[in-house]
């Protein structure tokens, strides 16, 4: 017999998916004023890693709205069990040395959706290590208060396991 444990997938191969979605009710907000990432406990995930030094694609969605000349940015923090735990790891990544963020909207008084995906590489990770996925947001002006999730909207984060 061969269990689940001792296969090892092809690269590219998904072997898992798992969502979390927060919704601002009620005509509520997830909102920030602060110009530093605030993490968004309420829109993670975490994900239990299956296979050895797999990749993870991150997909993420929010209703946003926010006044003009101000600036939402929207990161990911990674957090390892065991590990580190590393904020706005779309910002500091080879792909963006501005640290716009993995999502960036400015005003003039917008109101819209905004969406995104990124392949995080964790490096070296055991199978069955717990890896943490938490949104984090700013308002890079620090002058007002920017939305995540704008009255009756829904976020989500979706994190895909994809083997190495």
């Amino acid at each position: 017999d061969i269990s689940h444990e001792d296969i090892v997938y092809p690269a590219g191969h998904v072997l898992q998916t798992l969502a979390s979605y927060v919704s601002s009710t009620n005509g509520g907000h997830i909102t920030t004023t602060s110009n530093t990432y605030t993490n968004r406990t309420d829109v993670q995930v975490a994900i239990t890693s299956r296979q050895a030094n797999s990749n993870f694609l991150i997909h993420l969605h929010a209703g946003m709205a926010l006044g003009n000349g101000d600036r939402l940015q929207v990161d990911i923090q990674r957090a390892i069990t065991g590990g580190a735990t590393t904020d706005a790891i779309v910002g500091v990544s080879a792909y963006s040395t501005n640290h716009y963020g993995f999502l960036h909207t400015r005003g003039p008084d917008t109101w819209s959706s905004l969406g995104g995906s990124f392949l995080d590489d964790p490096g070296t990770v055991d199978a069955g290590t717990i890896i943490t996925y938490t949104v984090q947001i700013r308002n890079d002006d620090n002058a007002t208060t920017v939305y995540f999730c704008h009255g009756y909207s829904q976020g989500s984060i979706t994190v895909q396991e994809v083997a190495a």
